[in-house]
């Protein structure tokens, strides 16, 4: 037998490979998520938005309550967001009380309704502002739920840098 010289990876021992695999492991974790940080088309930047929503679904009808949410603008944004905008949509046969323009709800106002969806806005948010809460809204059905049944959010800004993202809140399909 040879002996071997010193620093030879097959003179390691179990504890020393596994900490040059954690560390291999932590670089390209770190590599990855440098590379993760870069915009992603469609992501709304610097908005951030989060939402709930329950489903509850019977032979006889269907209720679908969008709640928990917030919306802010992220520490490292460079601008406020301009006037929010947040676009609920659902499928057909849906219905939800409560929302007539101009209505306020929560500090967001409701700017449009129509067959289908309904627009609620709130003034600009700024960087380092706390979030806003979303309004709770409930949708209900009358009948049984079908594979086109769906109910989405939507938030914008209007700041250049703003862009749409859309949260698929809840489907049948």
């Amino acid at each position: 037998m040879t002996p071997s010289a010193p620093g030879d990876p097959n003179d390691r021992s179990p504890h020393d490979q596994a900490v040059a695999e954690t560390a291999s492991w932590v670089s390209g974790v770190v590599a990855r998520s440098r590379s993760a940080a870069d915009p992603v088309p469609g992501i709304v930047a610097p908005l951030e938005f989060v939402v709930d929503f329950a489903a509850n679904s019977q032979s006889d009808a269907v209720s679908v309550s969008m709640a928990n949410g917030s919306v802010g603008v992220a520490p490292w944004a460079a601008d406020a967001s301009g006037v929010v905008t947040i676009s609920v949509r659902w499928s057909e046969g849906f219905q939800v009380a409560g929302l007539e323009p101009g209505r306020e709800i929560d500090g967001w106002t409701v700017s449009a309704v129509a067959a289908g969806r309904a627009d609620l806005e709130h003034p600009s948010l700024g960087r380092g502002e706390p979030a806003v809460a979303v309004p709770a809204l409930t949708l209900v059905k009358a009948g049984a739920p079908d594979g086109l049944d769906e109910i989405t959010a939507r938030v914008s800004g209007t700041s250049d840098y703003c862009r749409d993202f859309t949260i698929r809140g809840w489907s049948r399909a």
